[in-house]
């Protein structure tokens, strides 16, 4: 006797810490993050939909008490609510992007993207062990290196491909590649589960040109 698959055999979404394809941006400070990632949206927000993860550094926050959405004409939502910063409860928020830039300064992210900084050795050195899959380099100073504790750890940076902070159009190309090689591939999916109620019986056991529905469209598939 075949024993009962509860779920089908279907491949799961890959979470990193936040969303299913994300980005730290790491190695410089808040501003420097912020600027860049709104640099790069710019150039590429045409085509997906992008998010910013960061950390409030206000000092005067209150709690609201109703969550307020606020809609423009123009299309524009701002939201003030009260929401945890919990595991599940970012993954539902985060679920529809194609791409998730993170504040590397407040969030480990799975994936990187490293910028030099001459002034900020100490701030790298913290979080050292939060850069094990940079994507590429960015350099804020024309003449910033990698530090030499980076690569005694990470050898495999100084392979990476790197950028000036102003070859923007260069960036966002190379974000872009990064976006389209973690779009999943489609191959198609026939539904036929349901209990047919109205019509009585199994509508994908119903015949289509000499054989059942739901392998007619499995043929079409293949």
């Amino acid at each position: 006797m075949k024993k009962h698959q509860k779920h089908a055999g279907l491949e799961r979404r890959k979470f990193g810490e936040f969303a299913v394809n994300e980005l730290a941006v790491a190695g410089t400070k808040c501003s420097v993050v912020s600027d860049l990632v709104q640099q790069i949206a710019h150039n590429i927000s045409g085509n997906y939909k992008l998010a910013y993860k960061d950390a409030s550094h206000s000092k005067d926050s209150r709690i609201p008490h109703i969550d307020t959405f606020t809609f423009h004409q123009n299309g524009l939502l701002n939201v003030n609510a009260l929401q945890p910063d919990e595991l599940y409860q970012n993954r539902i928020s985060f679920s529809g992007y194609d791409l998730v830039f993170l504040n590397g300064n407040h969030f480990r992210g799975e994936k990187q993207i490293l910028v030099l900084d001459k002034d900020k050795e100490a701030s790298v050195r913290k979080r050292i062990d939060q850069l094990g899959d940079v994507q590429f380099i960015i350099r804020l100073q024309e003449d910033a290196q990698i530090f030499d504790f980076l690569k005694e750890k990470y050898p495999y940076l100084t392979k990476l491909a790197q950028y000036s902070i102003g070859q923007t159009t260069e960036i966002a190309a190379h974000i872009e590649s990064f976006i389209q090689k973690s779009i999943p591939k489609v191959y198609g999916l026939v539904l036929a589960g349901g209990k047919s109620t109205r019509m009585g019986t199994d509508k994908g056991l119903l015949d289509f040109y000499g054989m059942s529905q739901r392998d007619f469209a499995i043929k079409l598939l293949e």
